[in-house]
């Protein structure tokens, strides 16, 4: 059975050296023009299209670089990545088959080019999956890294988004496997992150109404009795 860890270090070894080369593309040495255009276009060094985007029709993406062309300036100013992630959100969200990945793959790539990186993980379609698998919860898209399993603090938040989102089969499988062994025991084990979950059980469910807006506890219960199932 595979632990965080493993899947930690899967990462590092293996997606690790050729996400660095898909985001060369993207260097803070090229011109902001450069990297506007082929982060919309979603074009690797290569030429070819990202993955994730080879779906989306080819004008939608044409439209979605001459939209951001013209907002160099305001994409430029942005602060944080948040900021600019809305800016690139408010420009091409309402563009034919651009949804939240796209948008947020086009933000981090130009993100790179301005040395502006997330410092919270983007819950997508992928992403917020594997965050259900682990039992956790984000909050208003997004979630804390210090929420997630220690192991996967040594990624950075976009590498935790594009591991959470590669190895949802591993994640699931240490799920199930702590499921069984929290029904043997007859009550939820509520330690699983705080030993490192090394012991791959599932973090029990919250209780209704227990993860308000306001609330600092997004991973664990208020009351929950039996573990969560996935």
């Amino acid at each position: 059975m595979p632990t965080y860890q493993d899947i930690v270090d899967c990462y590092k070894t293996k997606i690790r050296p050729h996400a660095d080369w898909e985001l060369s593309e993207f260097s803070a040495k090229g011109p902001l023009s450069h990297a506007i255009q082929r982060a919309a276009l979603c074009l690797m060094p290569d030429g070819r299209t990202f993955p994730h985007q080879h779906r989306i029709p080819k004008d939608s993406l044409r439209k979605a670089a001459a939209v951001l062309a013209d907002a160099g300036a305001e994409m430029a100013a942005c602060s944080d990545f948040e900021e600019l992630y809305g800016t690139v959100s408010r420009r091409i969200r309402d563009i034919h088959m651009i949804g939240d990945l796209t948008i947020y793959d086009i933000a981090h790539r130009i993100g790179v080019n301005l040395g502006i990186q997330p410092q919270s993980v983007y819950l997508h379609r992928g992403t917020a999956e594997g965050i259900r698998i682990l039992g956790l919860l984000g909050f208003n898209g997004r979630l804390d890294v210090d929420d997630l399993p220690e192991a996967f603090r040594q990624l950075s938040p976009n590498e935790i988004e594009g591991c959470l989102y590669l190895f949802k089969r591993e994640l699931k499988a240490i799920s199930r496997e702590g499921e069984i062994a929290c029904k043997a025991n007859r009550r939820p084990c509520r330690s699983c992150i705080e030993e490192k979950a090394r012991t791959g059980c599932v973090v029990p469910r919250p209780s209704e109404g227990s993860m308000g807006p306001g609330s600092k506890n997004r991973k664990g219960p208020v009351g929950g009795i039996r573990p969560w199932s996935v």
